[in-house]
């Protein structure tokens, strides 16, 4: 894994020399020289003090500092934590299929609240996300889970749909969406978990979504990118680009940056189209980024897999 710096005015992306440090845990350590496989990251979460966790199922829980640039490793006795989350209380929330808990972010130790392992035994590797009650749901692969933040407890709400994507967001009108295990889009009633299949051209297995700044939702896997009318359930396509596994990010001039299994660049919410950036660098080629994520600061970070 490369760590590099995105020029928000050229488009290039600086390569970051990291500063390795030794691991929180230094008698869970074997020595070995430890970086997160960027084939492997499932997670990854800023926090308020310029820092950036990294969570990986093979390699365990990663913190990036910013301003030093250092990396270290918290704890690689996690490695089984296949997701994590953020509430809004800031907590980071990793997820297992055995057990769920809250990350210490500063030993770097799990507090585990529940072991329910056969409701999490079927959680799909992504697809958490906060409701709009600011409680966290859990789809799997058969039904849906909600956590509540307050107790730690995980409920199974419905068995009868097959959720099982992912991706689950919310959208500026208090609506609730999630994904199912063949990618289609549907909507969810945060009340008793009640599902309604809106739209199924966009195989969303791998997909992303964002809300821009004018309160319009847009979804985008490998099938496009389209904007998502909240009334019907229904997705408009405007683009026909590759944006598998995509994140997207809005820099400090207001652009937005997508990088996706095969494009990068910047995000046109006028036509919904990207403006693509193309170099001959290994670290701007397109199929080796992984993913962008913006710091507190509102600098911009590419994990890429060279």
């Amino acid at each position: 894994m490369k760590l590099g710096k995105l020029n928000i005015d050229t488009g290039t992306i600086d390569n970051v020399n990291l500063n390795l440090k030794e691991p929180i845990f230094s008698a869970n350590y074997s020595a070995h020289l430890f970086k997160p496989n960027p084939y492997s990251i499932s997670s990854i979460i800023t926090d308020d003090k310029q820092n950036i966790f990294i969570i990986s199922p093979n390699d365990g829980i990663f913190l990036f500092n910013t301003t030093t640039r250092s990396l270290f490793q918290l704890n690689n006795n996690f490695r089984l934590y296949h997701n994590a989350i953020q509430d809004k209380n800031n907590r980071i929330w990793l997820i297992s299929k055995f057990n769920i808990g809250v990350l210490n972010t500063v030993t770097g130790g799990v507090v585990v609240t529940d072991r329910s392992s056969t409701k999490l035994k079927h959680i799909t590797s992504q697809g958490a996300f906060v409701g709009t009650t600011g409680n966290i749901w859990l789809p799997r692969y058969s039904g849906i889970c909600k956590l509540d933040i307050d107790t730690g407890k995980v409920k199974h709400i419905n068995n009868k749909i097959d959720t099982g994507g992912s991706l689950g967001f919310t959208t500026p009108d208090g609506s609730s969406w999630v994904v199912t295990w063949n990618g289609s889009l549907g909507k969810l009633n945060e009340e008793d978990g009640t599902f309604n299949l809106t739209d199924t051209t966009m195989d969303l297995i791998k997909g992303f979504s964002f809300v821009d700044s004018n309160g319009r939702t847009w979804v985008g896997s490998h099938k496009g990118i389209g904007h998502l009318d909240t009334t019907t359930g229904k997705i408009t396509k405007t683009d026909n680009s590759n944006y598998e596994s995509g994140t997207i990010v809005l820099d400090k001039n207001n652009n937005y940056w997508v990088s996706a299994q095969g494009v990068f660049g910047i995000f046109d919410i006028t036509t919904g189209k990207i403006n693509q950036y193309q170099t001959d660098l290994p670290l701007n080629d397109c199929n080796k980024l992984t993913s962008l994520v913006k710091d507190k600061s509102g600098d911009i970070w590419a994990f890429t897999s060279n």
